[in-house]
């Protein structure tokens, strides 16, 4: 489970192997901030991919010399400061097995272990975790279409696509566009920002244009409605013109069309414009 600087949980990963049934990966994390629950985000893992999880689960819980030798320490002097860590926690269940080098057939008895770390704390769990959803990336195909640059890191990615409703494939092409969308300027050119529309929508160029450049958007997570469609709800604030004038905000719904593999505007409504509350 990972829980960012801020103490918001971000998402949890879950390889299980229940009996009588294949191993799983399992991504959950909290309800959307619209109270939506998300779908469920999961996948097979096959021989060697369980194997390798097995394998890399072994040490996490283990302490290093250096992390014993600091709380051993007392009245040293030195301060360390870190500022907004993440947090990990992690659980392995071993399951019943014969003990490793052992003359006869020993059992060892099945267990949990477990442990809770912070990344300032410089110890094994933090890298196993980052290392755990790196492999839980590899195995969701629907999640690698999301590029790592617009998300800080691969458990915001896949908290990010289990947020993603209805063909999630489509929606993680979608997000290239959400965030080319997102980062619109100012300064962008009408013929940088005309390219954002499909062929079929170049006649809404001239207001959806003026729109982008009027204020800044704030979209949400794509849903796909099938491989070359998908749509994304959000809303654009209009930049203050003075400072003693309030924001105007208003709702906006854009569909999005695939053309030559990648995802442009294919029509977009807007909302009439209210006095911003935030």
């Amino acid at each position: 489970m990972f829980v960012d600087g801020y103490g918001n949980d971000v998402v949890a990963i879950e390889f299980a192997r229940k009996p009588g049934r294949s191993p799983r990966v399992k991504i959950e994390t909290p309800k959307s901030p619209e109270g939506i629950q998300p779908a469920e985000l999961s996948a097979g893992i096959g021989q060697r991919d369980w194997s390798q999880i097995i394998g890399r689960s072994r040490l996490f819980d283990q302490k290093l010399a250096r992390e014993l030798e600091k709380s051993k320490a007392d009245g040293s002097g030195e301060i360390t400061i870190c500022l907004h860590g993440w947090f990990i926690v992690a659980e392995a269940g071993d399951a019943e097995s014969l003990q490793p080098n052992v003359v006869g057939q020993q059992i060892k008895p099945a267990s949990i272990r477990r442990d809770a770390e912070s990344a300032c704390a410089g110890g094994l769990t933090v890298p196993y975790a980052f290392q755990m959803a790196d492999v839980a990336l590899k195995l969701l195909p629907e999640c690698q279409s999301i590029e790592k640059e617009s998300v800080r890191n691969v458990p915001k990615l896949l908290a990010r696509c289990n947020l993603m409703r209805g063909d999630r494939l489509a929606a993680a092409d979608a997000m290239q566009i959400v965030a080319k969308i997102e980062a619109v300027d100012e300064n962008r050119s009408d013929q940088q920002l005309k390219w954002l529309l499909a062929a079929s929508a170049r006649e809404l160029a001239p207001d959806f244009i003026k729109m982008l450049k009027s204020g800044k958007l704030y979209l949400g997570v794509p849903v796909g409605k099938g491989p070359d469609h998908a749509s994304v709800d959000g809303v654009i604030v209009q930049r203050e013109r003075s400072n003693d004038e309030s924001s105007m905000v208003a709702d906006i719904s854009i569909e999005f069309i695939r053309q030559t593999g990648e995802f442009l505007v294919q029509s977009y409504k807007l909302s009439e414009f209210r006095e911003n509350e935030e």
